[in-house]
């Protein structure tokens, strides 16, 4: 009987906690996408020849909810696009922006708020999120294919790895000034 009541207690407690948590996680998701955008805008207002020294790829800013870009630019280049996009946007998660004088500051702070949005914020929500369906998915495929769960959860786990390190140009440090492309 109190057991039932300590769970009832404890239960309602973290629908409580959580309803709180969500405009907090709301309002990070939304300053995460801004500076996503800044970096990505404020770099392409530099000069074509300073971002090709850089090795600075996307020009225009493609959000996650802009259905139009792909008929406005085409499927291909809508593709690549995004493509270049998300590999500077990894870069800049894991090597910051390029070290060239014509970056502006205003820049350089967008990109640490999206570091640090990325890092407090999307990442461990996407985690938690995450995590119990990567259980339940390597429990099932352990029931349809007979192997042991923990192998289920090594092989899933490792192809979950290969998918984030994928593509390797993220990790390669930014071209000097004087080394061009």
């Amino acid at each position: 009987m109190i057991l039932d009541t300590l769970f009832v207690l404890s239960t309602f407690a973290l629908f409580i906690l959580t309803i709180s948590l969500l405009p907090l996680l709301v309002f990070a998701c939304w300053r995460y996408t801004r500076s996503k955008r800044a970096v990505i805008e404020g770099m392409a207002q530099l000069d074509s020849h300073a971002r090709q020294q850089m090795g600075w790829m996307p020009k225009e800013y493609l959000g996650t909810f802009d259905v139009r870009a792909p008929i406005r630019l085409g499927w291909q280049s809508w593709g690549l696009m995004w493509r270049q996009q998300n590999t500077a946007l990894h870069r800049v998660l894991w090597r910051g922006l390029p070290n060239a004088a014509e970056v502006p500051e205003d820049i350089r702070k967008s990109a640490r708020r999206f570091r640090r949005y990325f890092c407090f914020f999307i990442a461990p929500l996407t985690a938690l999120v995450l995590l119990p369906a990567f259980l339940s998915l390597a429990q099932d495929m352990a029931d349809l294919t007979g192997f042991s769960t923990r192998i289920c959860y090594i092989l899933l786990g490792l192809c979950i790895g290969l998918m984030t390190l994928l593509p390797l140009e993220k990790f390669q440090k930014w071209p000097e000034l004087g080394e061009g492309t």
